[in-house]
């Protein structure tokens, strides 16, 4: 999951680079930040809160807010996936390329062929 920069760099290379790092880093940070806000808001709304109502409201926000930073991130995903499978260019790796973010679906991944089907990249079955 690490962004490599070519020995002989380009600026081509520095964007790609750039992208990468903001891609597999800050997109996750920023994923874990409104998800810690949310559940930050229900504990604070049905635990910590539970006798005042200052600390439900409060707690409230966090929720609502968390819950927002979260649509509109997976809003944003889904754009960027839909432009960039309409234009054809994600880079492999990223999270919104159609292998995933995980560097082990960078390569084909070798699932047998179940017997008797065809399968499209089955040697035997083309």
């Amino acid at each position: 999951m690490l962004c490599k920069f070519a020995g002989d760099p380009k600026i081509g290379d520095l964007l790609s680079y750039l992208t990468c790092l903001i891609v597999k880093s800050f997109i996750p940070i920023i994923f874990a930040i409104a998800i810690v806000a949310f559940v930050w808001g229900v504990l604070q709304f049905f635990i910590f809160g539970a006798g005042e109502e200052a600390k439900r409201e409060k707690g409230k926000q966090f929720i609502v807010w968390g819950l927002v930073a979260l649509a509109v991130m997976l809003s944003v995903l889904g754009l960027v996936r839909i432009l960039g499978n309409t234009f054809g260019i994600l880079p492999r790796g990223s999270p919104t390329s159609p292998g995933g973010g995980d560097d082990f679906l960078d390569s084909p991944l070798d699932i047998p062929c179940p017997p008797g089907a065809i399968c499209e990249k089955d040697p035997v079955n083309v």
